[in-house]
Formats: C-alpha cells, structure tokens, sequence
C-alpha cells in the first residue's frame, strides 16, 4: 500500500490537465475529420483469412506531390499512435499537410483488426496464434497491392515503428513478392530485429522469461483488450494525475519525449 500512500501524498501538488473527452474517445475517422482532414477506411483481407481494417488520410488544401506513404505502428498499439499529438508532432498528419496520400496498417489483433473470415477473437484461441511473422508473410503482402490498386501508385515508402519494422525487415528477408515489388523508402523508427541490447529491466524480464507461453494454458490470448469505457476513465485519471500515469511509461520504454498534456490521450486509445 506504499505507492497508494505516495500517490495521496502528491495528489494536492498534481495539476488537473483539460481535457475534451468527447475527442479522446472519438473513433479514428472522426477524430482526424474533426481536424480538418479528409479520412476514408477500407477493408483488406489477408490469404489465412484475417481482415484488416486501415485508413487513408489526405489533407483537403495540400497540393498531392503523387506519392504514397504506409505508416505501421508498433507493439500493442494501432494507426491512432500516428496521429495522436499535437499537430506539428502527428506524423500522419504532418505528412498529409505536405501533400503525401498517407496511408495506415492495423496489425491483426489490433482493437482495428479483431475480424476473420471464420474465427471469432472472443471464442476462438486459433485466432491468437500467430507472431510478427504472420504480419510479414501475410498482412504486408495483402495491404500492398491494395494501395496500389486504390491510388495506382506502384511505389510506397513504408514508416515503421519498432515492430512494424520487425515485420518489414522480415517480409524484405523472404524476399516477399507484394512488398519487394511494390516498396519505395523504408524508414525504420526505433528498429527492433532481435533483444539483446535492450537496457530497460522490465522489458528484458519480458523478453527473456518463457512467462508468455504460459498464457495459452491459463486462458489469456489477448492483453490490453480494448473498451471504450476504460479508456474513456483511464484518460480521465491521467487527465487529474499526469505524474502518476507517466510512471508506467517510464518503467517500460524509458520514455521521456513526451509531455503530460499529451498523457490523457496516449492512455484513451
């Protein structure tokens, strides 16, 4: 009970930060056309079956310079990790208001992504199984040549963001015939390939540790599973006590580029 004393004891020196619920739990789409910008989605289906569900984002004022960029995010996280902050510091947005046709990649399994041809993620475990491998040789490979079809550009550079290069660097490594035919730029964000350098103790433990092949046999196939009325209270909290939510953060990216004006939203989606 230390850390409940510790909190109590910071409470009165914490500064409520405002905060729009109504935008913090607005879905993706409404949330970037809430700004000013012109958003679509759009459906991709992978070869095993997975359907995907991304986004397009153009800024209505921008002269299109003709390319196409696909932004891929990282672990536990979805196409909202792109445009969430400020407008100078979204890349997605920033991007579009230069005049790219930005595109966004939801990983299977992310709160995006939860849908199959036949399997179910609430009843069905097959739906779990799989790893960033599946990404490389299945989700890259579909999303692709869908972008080419849709804009008739052959070639797209491709951001990603610490696993999303991990599936890149792996879909390049099999030589994958729908990405290596169709990838301009590939721009790695704190690229991930294996774990040996990594200094952060939490993350080492989990990585390291066999605990993950446990979950199977205790019932758990998805972390961080998403509800809108959780991140709604947990953007409320975080809205009251910055100082307390930036601690998780701290401990398991060591992350300190950010600020707690941004805190509310990072923990509502």
């Amino acid at each position: 009970m230390d850390w409940l004393l510790l909190l109590l004891l910071a409470t009165p020196f914490i500064n409520a930060v405002p905060v729009d619920h109504e935008e913090l739990k607005a879905p993706f789409l409404k949330y970037v056309r809430d700004k000013g910008y012109y958003a679509e989605e759009h459906f991709v289906q992978t070869d095993d079956g997975y359907i995907l569900r991304i986004f397009r984002v153009l800024y209505p004022s921008a002269e299109l310079n003709g390319k196409v960029v696909l932004l891929q995010h990282g672990i536990a996280d979805s196409a909202e990790a792109w445009v969430v902050n400020d407008l100078d510091k979204a890349i997605g947005l920033v991007l579009a208001r230069k005049g790219y046709d930005v595109w966004f990649g939801n990983n299977r399994g992310n709160k995006f992504s939860r849908n199959h041809t036949s399997l179910n993620p609430d009843h069905d475990a097959k739906f779990w199984e799989y790893s960033f491998q599946e990404f490389a040789h299945y989700d890259q490979p579909a999303v692709f040549p869908y972008i080419v079809k849709v804009t008739g550009v052959n070639r797209i550079s491709y951001i990603g963001q610490s696993q999303g290069t991990s599936q890149m660097f792996a879909a390049l490594a099999d030589r994958e015939p729908n990405v290596v035919n169709h990838i301009d730029k590939f721009i790695a964000l704190g690229p991930v390939v294996h774990m040996k350098h990594i200094t952060n103790l939490p993350m080492k433990l989990g990585a390291y540790s066999r605990l993950g092949h446990l979950a199977p046999y205790l019932g758990i196939h998805e972390l961080d599973s998403f509800s809108p009325t959780s991140a709604y209270w947990t953007g409320w909290f975080c809205a009251k006590l910055p100082f307390f939510c930036s601690i998780p953060i701290w401990i398991t990216t060591d992350a300190v580029s950010y600020t707690h004006l941004t805190l509310p939203t990072i923990y509502s989606v």
